[in-house]
């Protein structure tokens, strides 16, 4: 079950079903733009990180370990550890800053994903997955987590009316692009395909505005002020 963990966009064709060059630049139209939004607060959110993490310590244990139990999970991928934080003062910020700018709700979360260890052999991921709580994701990254970070889109999507958790095997999936999503400028991303997070030495932190009522085209035709 090893993940495409360092695959240049050049790459050839591996087990894993690496598209062709052309064909994935075509794809990846259709799963990330980029936006012209103000960029964020970083020092601020950083802090509420900081705050937060304090509380919830706890909790982000015992769902990482539920998460192991899952049937794809396997310690040799070394499993970034997901931490999501949201608070009313992360609300009242989007709602301040950002959501005057959009007319469907905006879900703000500030996500970090943490190595859980860094002296493991392989660098960590956060195996492909979908995110079935939205439709797209406003990323901004505040932290890249290494230089050598990609975030991989698969050809494949979710079927949205499964009940599980929403990973899959990469074994099971055909790369369509390897990303490099790590400067500090906002993204929209199709959530509903596969993606996974590559090569992270230590933390990655991004700020995430989630919309779930819309396809990333159609929020291409509602939004065209914000495409870059």
């Amino acid at each position: 079950m090893a993940g495409p963990a360092g695959i240049e966009p050049t790459s050839p064709s591996s087990k894993h079903g690496i598209l062709s060059i052309e064909l994935r630049t075509a794809i990846n139209k259709f799963m990330i733009i980029n936006l012209d939004l103000e960029n964020p607060d970083s020092d601020y959110l950083l802090s509420l990180v900081d705050q937060l993490e304090k509380k919830d310590s706890s909790v982000r244990d015992a769902a990482f370990e539920k998460f192991k139990r899952q049937q794809f999970y396997s310690p040799l991928l070394n499993q970034v550890m997901f931490e999501p934080y949201w608070c009313t003062e992360l609300k009242n910020y989007v709602d301040r800053v950002y959501q005057p700018h959009f007319t469907h709700t905006l879900h703000p979360v500030i996500v970090r994903l943490k190595n859980r260890i860094p002296g493991h052999s392989k660098l960590a991921c956060y195996m492909p997955h979908t995110d079935r709580d939205r439709a797209i994701g406003l990323n901004f990254c505040i932290k890249p987590g290494g230089p050598d970070v990609t975030t991989i889109f698969y050809k494949e999507r979710a079927n949205l009316n499964i009940k599980n958790a929403p990973y899959k095997s990469y074994d099971d999936l055909t790369v369509a692009s390897v990303n490099q999503l790590n400067d500090k400028k906002w993204v929209a991303l199709d959530t509903h395909c596969y993606h996974s997070v590559e090569n992270i030495a230590d933390e990655r932190i991004l700020f995430s505005l989630g919309v779930r009522e819309i396809s990333l085209s159609r929020f291409k035709s509602i939004y065209p002020n914000l495409i870059v």
